[in-house]
C-alpha cells in the first residue's frame, strides 16, 4: 500500500482472463463472496484515513468481460428454430463507504468498520435470430434479448481480528470474527418470464 497525504491507499488484484474463443474477463479487484455470506473487499481498490477526527474508509472492485453464451450459467436455453445466443457480456460493481479503520502487517490484521456496501451485476445477451423458411423474409417470433441486472445494498459492522503464518509444510491460524448485517437484493431478468426477488438478511457469526 502507499501513504499519500495522512491516507493510505491499496491498490487491487488485477486479473486477465483470455480464453480461445475471442472471450475475456478483466477483473480489477472485484470482491469475493455473495449477497448472503458477505463479500470480501482485501482484493479491492482501497483508501482509508482520517477526516478531522473519524477514520474513514472506503473500497471499490469491479469486472468486465465477453464469454460465449454456453459459459454463462445464467443465459436460458433457446430453441434452435428462434436462433442462437450471441456472445454474452457480463459486468460488476462494487463499492463500500464508512467509518473504520484496517490494518494489516506480517501475519497480523484487524478490522473494525461500520460501512454501507453497494454491488451491481449483469449479464446481457442478444439473439440472433434465425431468418423464417418461408417465403416472406420475417423474422420467426423469438424471445427477448436476454438482460439479467443483480443489486444489492446493505449496512455491515464488523469486528474482525486475525494471526496467520504459511510455511512449507506448516501453518498456523487464529482468528476472531464479528459480524452483523442487514441488507436488501434485488434481481431483474428478461427473455424468460420476469422475476423479482427481494429478501432481507440481518446474521451475525
Amino acid at each position: 500500500y502507499w501513504d499519500v497525504g495522512g491516507f493510505s491507499i491499496t491498490l487491487p488484484v488485477i486479473s486477465l482472463a483470455l480464453y480461445t474463443d475471442g472471450g475475456f474477463l478483466l477483473d480489477l479487484g472485484f470482491p469475493s463472496g455473495s449477497f448472503a455470506g458477505g463479500y470480501d473487499f482485501s482484493r479491492s481498490f482501497a483508501i482509508q484515513g482520517f477526516v478531522g477526527p473519524f477514520p474513514v474508509m472506503g473500497a471499490v472492485g469491479l469486472y468486465l468481460g465477453r464469454l460465449s453464451a454456453d459459459a454463462e450459467y445464467s443465459i436460458p436455453d433457446v430453441d434452435s428454430t428462434f436462433g442462437s445466443w450471441k456472445s454474452a457480456w457480463k459486468f460488476g460493481l462494487a463499492a463500500k463507504i464508512g467509518f473504520g479503520k484496517a490494518y494489516k502487517r506480517g501475519p497480523v490484521s484487524f478490522e473494525l468498520s461500520l460501512t454501507a456496501q453497494l454491488t451491481f451485476q449483469g449479464v446481457a445477451a442478444a439473439l440472433d435470430r434465425a431468418s423464417s423458411s418461408d417465403d416472406d423474409s420475417e423474422w420467426k417470433p423469438a424471445p427477448a434479448d436476454y438482460l439479467m441486472l443483480e443489486a444489492s445494498f446493505g449496512i455491515v459492522l464488523l469486528a474482525m481480528g486475525k494471526f496467520e503464518i504459511r510455511k512449507s509444510g506448516f501453518g498456523l491460524s487464529a482468528s476472531l470474527n464479528v459480524k452483523a448485517s442487514l441488507g436488501i437484493s434485488f434481481r431483474y431478468m428478461t427473455a424468460v418470464p420476469i422475476k423479482i426477488q427481494i429478501s432481507i438478511v440481518l446474521e451475525a457469526e
